[in-house]
């Protein structure tokens, strides 16, 4: 999954585990390294907004998540990072079966650090750029990262099933 091994791979996959609400969207992790991050999150019907399409709220989210992320990887066990403030710009409805968003850090810095984040509808295998974020992040200390218990929902419709915590 990465190139970061030991106590920091072990820190960030514990915060990425951590993390409700990307449980909610059905976030994945695909891969992380120094300065990166690859979220991927599989189209549902539930995601859509009244067009068809993927909602902005979710690229948005993936784009923002994935930023972090990537801010996260230079970052020493016991810091990750929290958004300042985020722009994205968006190309073109995302209607394929997945989202993949990679993020990649611009500048790191003491007080912000600066990352791109590019979202790619995937239909048929093929990607397409579908939307753009720079976003500013702030380094933040933070305890060991949660262990997540969820209860499933009292209807029993959980879009999040199977998403493990650790």
């Amino acid at each position: 999954m990465s190139q970061i091994e030991g106590e920091q791979a072990l820190w960030l996959e514990g915060m990425f585990a951590s993390q409700p609400f990307m449980h909610l969207l059905g976030v994945e992790v695909t891969s992380f390294s120094p300065g990166r991050c690859e979220l991927t999150l599989t189209h549902r019907p539930d995601l859509d907004q009244h067009s068809g399409v993927i909602h902005a709220g979710a690229i948005s989210a993936l784009a923002d998540n994935a930023a972090g992320g990537a801010a996260s990887t230079l970052m020493p066990p016991g810091r990750g990072a929290v958004t300042a403030e985020y722009k994205i710009s968006f190309m073109a409805p995302a209607r394929g079966q997945r989202l993949v968003a990679r993020a990649e850090v611009l500048r790191p810095g003491k007080t912000l650090t600066f990352c791109e984040s590019r979202v790619y509808d995937v239909a048929e295998g093929v990607e397409a750029l579908c939307a753009v974020a720079l976003v500013t992040l702030s380094p933040i200390r933070t305890e060991a990262p949660l262990h997540v218990e969820r209860e499933p929902p009292i209807d029993g419709a959980d879009p999040a099933a199977g998403i493990a915590a650790t």
